[in-house]
């Protein structure tokens, strides 16, 4: 069971987002509509796993996961969009994304995602690394 925080602008895809974790025994420790409240709440609460949507009218989750990474190199974000494009997938995977889901999801997407997430090691030297490319 993992301590996950939710970024995602869309209050029904929250909900539903978090009623999938919830189903698969994670804690949902916080929910935030923007990226802004979503990086100010992953530093109050220390998730073990982000989820975060790509595309927000208020900002969008790349410079959110950035961020993130940026004050913990050794946070766990998994990027969530509906956008299917290869390129924007490994684009996020470069700069420090632990996974990414493509919306319409399965519940066993997220099971593996977070799977992946918590048991993925990166040092705070790669992590780096991938910021700059």
């Amino acid at each position: 069971m993992a301590k996950i925080l939710i970024v995602e602008d869309d209050a029904i895809m929250r909900n539903i987002v978090s009623r999938v974790l919830e189903k698969l025994n994670h804690e949902v420790i916080g929910r935030a509509s923007n990226g802004e409240d979503g990086l100010k709440m992953y530093n109050e609460l220390k998730p073990e796993v982000v989820t975060m949507d790509i595309q927000m009218e208020s900002g969008d989750g790349i410079t959110c996961m950035q961020n993130i990474i940026q004050s913990d190199p050794k946070a766990k974000v998994i990027m969530v969009s509906a956008r299917s494009q290869e390129r924007k997938i490994q684009d996020m995977l470069k700069i420090g994304a632990t996974g990414y889901i493509i919306k319409p999801f399965k519940v066993e997407d997220f099971q593996e995602a977070i799977q992946v997430a918590l048991t993925e090691e990166r040092n705070e030297e790669d992590k780096k690394e991938l910021s700059l490319v």
